[in-house]
Formats: structure tokens, C-alpha cells, sequence
């Protein structure tokens, strides 16, 4: 398994499935491309934040937060892939903590105590990828991870959320694209 794996089963370790659902997330992902991986980072986040329903299980009945995790932590150790639309080669750990500031900002904020205890703040997450852009020999501590894990997991379960569809249907309705 991959290296944050043993933190992973220890900090979703919620219900004793977790450990097994940690196993079959990390089999179903494991082969992901990077641009899959950000996307469902901010689908899990913007469609299936804390106003859902529980258990919230996603995908072969995996629940939520596990998928965010794995998610995270395989965007961490990707070794990237080539963006035609930058014309450059683009690491994991950069596309991720881009996202993760951008996931932050427009779908849910992290709560105050989130941020004290990961000492992350969007700003950080963007002069980090920042950094790993520059310095291509620097490479994320499994310390990071788990702070950039846990400031995912608090954009998940955030009550700062904004919701998109009921935007969406506002703005539809207000320019009479909808039916009365």
C-alpha cells in the first residue's frame, strides 16, 4: 500500500469498515489521473458536503471521507502528468494544493478551528504549490499530507458552503429560462 496509508486507517478509522473501505478506495483510484483526482476532490466537496444525507457512501458503497482522503494522499505522491492547455508538466502535490486552495474558496470554506489546527489557509496552500512548482526536488512530508488531508476533510463538512444549485436555479429563473 501506499506510504500515508497506515495515517489514513488510523485517522478514518470512524467505524472498524473504515479500514476496509480505505483498501477498496486506494484499489478503485490507485490508476486515477491526476485531473480525476482533482475533480472528484471538488465534486466530493461542492455535491456531497454536510447538508447531505448520511451515510453518504458515493461509490461501491464507499463513504465520502474516505474518498476525499485517498484522493488527496494519491495526488500527493503522483508523480504528474503533461497539461496541454499550460503546455507544461504539472506534479501531483501542485495540481492538488491549487485545488484544494480553489475547493476552499468556492465550494466550502473551512471552519476557524480547521484552519488553527492545520495551520493552512488557501493563501498557504497556493505559496506551497508555489514552491513545489520551483523546487522539483522538494517533495511533501507525510506531515503535510495529513494537514492537507484534514483541511479537505473540513472543506467537506463545512457550514460555509455555498450552495450551487440553488444558484443555479436562481440565476435561471431570474433570466426566464425556466418555466413559470
Amino acid at each position: 500500500m501506499l506510504w500515508p496509508a497506515p495515517w489514513a486507517q488510523q485517522r478514518l478509522a470512524r467505524p472498524a469498515s473504515d479500514a476496509k473501505h480505505i483498501d477498496t478506495a486506494m484499489q478503485l483510484l490507485r490508476r486515477a489521473t491526476p485531473s480525476l483526482l482533482k475533480s472528484l476532490l471538488q465534486k466530493l466537496v461542492r455535491h456531497y458536503g454536510t447538508s447531505d444525507p448520511e451515510p453518504g457512501d458515493v461509490a461501491k458503497g464507499i463513504p465520502k471521507h474516505v474518498l476525499l482522503v485517498c484522493s488527496v494522499l494519491l495526488l500527493f505522491q503522483h508523480t504528474g502528468s503533461f497539461v496541454p492547455e499550460l503546455q507544461t508538466y504539472v506534479r501531483g502535490v501542485v495540481a492538488l494544493l491549487k485545488r484544494a486552495a480553489i475547493v476552499a474558496i468556492e465550494d466550502g470554506y473551512p471552519t476557524d478551528d480547521v484552519i488553527e489546527a492545520t495551520r493552512l489557509t488557501p493563501r498557504d496552500l497556493l505559496l506551497l504549490a508555489a514552491a513545489f512548482k520551483e523546487h522539483k526536488r522538494f517533495h511533501p512530508s507525510p506531515s503535510l499530507a495529513k494537514r492537507v488531508a484534514s483541511f479537505c476533510l473540513g472543506c467537506l463538512s463545512s457550514p460555509r458552503r455555498i450552495n450551487w444549485q440553488a444558484m443555479r436555479s436562481t440565476s435561471k429563473a431570474s433570466l426566464g429560462m425556466e418555466p413559470s
